[in-house]
């Protein structure tokens, strides 16, 4: 995916002409909703390794779907005094930012924007992560994001305690949320969607096709070792390189624990990440700021965060 600021840029330029007046602090939380998935998995993950990462990740993929954005976005809007118009907002940057997803190369992944009628992956493949579309994108979106916060307010009136019916609702959006996924674990894993059903299968693996996105690829002296997210330790075959790295790759089980690779695409490591962090600490200084704003006692107005 795009980085965060890249996100910034494009959707809130095609949000704030689509829907005009459209608040900035509604808008930026949009650009990050399909992401909250996958956030809390790699915290999971992190605090709790363990054997059950298969369930994890298809409890990732059904969340990241446009359906379950919609769904956060209907438990969210609930806070705002017009929740209609910021439930469009919210939906509509989530729609936006699958579609931005969608462009970039992605192995054994892409967006799911009709789940749970189709599970099939939408991947146009128009550039890798490190190539230049992706740099004029974050730079476009950094620029675009100051340009906003000095020339347009960011407002914090419309935040209030939903009314009990609204509070209702918010509440029943986001119970189905966080239960419903797992009753929808048969759609990505019969898609075989990130190589799901080949990695749970493992005395069937050989002779499947196998394909992953963004996974540590180590060279030892005697072998070479890919780790996809299930954490397992697959040795490689038919990689002649001795770069070690994060990498994208798809190739074939020759037995359950060794891969023959037929392509592998070296990613630039880590520092794609690094905008998404300022993207994120950047959203949460607007949200601590106006909520900081509408629970003073005394109402100053509308004004910019300093």
């Amino acid at each position: 995916m795009p980085n965060t600021l890249a996100h910034f840029g494009v959707q809130g330029l095609i949000t704030r002409s689509a829907i005009p007046g459209a608040d900035l602090k509604w808008i930026y939380l949009a650009c990050v909703l399909p992401d909250v998935p996958w956030i809390i998995l790699r915290i999971v993950r992190l605090a709790a390794p363990g054997s059950w990462f298969i369930d994890l990740q298809l409890y990732g993929i059904v969340q990241s779907t446009l359906l379950f954005c919609c769904l956060l976005s209907g438990a969210l809007a609930v806070w705002s005094s017009r929740p209609g118009r910021t439930f469009g907002v919210l939906a509509l940057g989530s729609a936006l930012h699958l579609l931005i997803d969608a462009t970039q190369t992605k192995l054994a992944n892409g967006v799911l924007l009709f789940a749970p009628i189709s599970w099939e992956l939408l991947n146009f493949g128009l550039y890798w992560p490190e190539e230049a579309p992706t740099l004029v994108l974050t730079v476009f979106g950094l620029a675009f994001v100051l340009l906003m916060l000095w020339k347009v307010p960011i407002h914090y009136k419309d935040l209030r305690i939903p009314p009990t019916r609204h509070f209702a609702v918010g509440a029943f959006c986001l119970i189905l949320y966080f239960i419903a996924p797992p009753f929808l674990f048969y759609g990505p894993q019969a898609a075989d969607n990130h190589s799901i059903r080949t990695l749970r299968d493992v005395e069937a693996r050989s002779g499947k096709a196998f394909e992953v996105d963004r996974r540590p690829l180590t060279v030892l002296e005697n072998k070479k070792i890919l780790i996809p997210f299930t954490g397992e330790e697959l040795e490689v075959s038919g990689y002649e390189g001795d770069i070690s790295g994060i990498v994208s790759a798809k190739g074939v089980f020759v037995d359950p624990g060794t891969v023959k690779l037929d392509y592998i695409h070296h990613h630039a490591g880590r520092l794609r990440d690094l905008p998404s962090y300022l993207g994120i600490g950047l959203l949460s200084m607007i949200w601590l700021w106006a909520i900081y704003a509408r629970l003073r006692p005394r109402d100053r107005g509308n004004a910019h965060p300093s």
